[in-house]
């Protein structure tokens, strides 16, 4: 009898394993300004091919957010941006196809944020990135500034 619960709870077990988020293998995080600090926590990515010329990338982000100051943070998590280049060419930007998390952070506090990118264009997840967060976070109206968070996904590109 414990041999069969153990083997039909193994599969839902891997299924969840599969979808819980990997580390980063770099991360040049986290940034902090005005109180506020974006920490990249967990991803994860995937390659498919799209067409005859070009693959799409999903790239699965999950973020936390600290508002250590005595101010309310509002988000606009559609204002974040992925940065990534293909196989050739300049990077480009793009922004989150679905977001879940919260739109303000209150103060003293910290709140996840997941951010799901679907790009486009040859870009691999073993390759440097970048998230842009220009825009994307407010504290009483005034928008507080941090440089982009460079990151390096995945080891290889499977």
């Amino acid at each position: 009898m414990k041999y069969v619960v153990v083997a039909t709870a193994l599969p839902s077990l891997v299924a969840l394993a599969s979808c819980a988020p990997r580390p980063f293998v770099r991360t040049d995080g986290p940034v902090t300004s005005d109180g506020v600090a974006v920490a990249l926590v967990g991803q994860r990515c995937e390659r498919e091919p799209w067409d005859k010329y070009s693959d799409v990338l999903t790239l699965d982000m999950h973020v936390q957010v600290t508002n250590a100051s005595a101010k309310a943070l509002a988000l606009a998590p559609k204002q974040v941006k992925l940065i990534a280049r293909g196989y050739r060419g300049a990077p480009d930007q793009t922004a989150p196809d679905d977001i879940d998390g919260p739109r303000t952070v209150a103060p003293g506090s910290s709140a996840p944020l997941r951010l799901k990118f679907r790009r486009v264009g040859n870009a691999r997840c073993n390759q440097e990135m970048q998230l842009a967060l220009d825009h994307a976070f407010a504290l009483d109206g005034r928008e507080v500034g941090f440089r982009p968070i460079a990151f390096l996904p995945e080891r290889s590109d499977r």
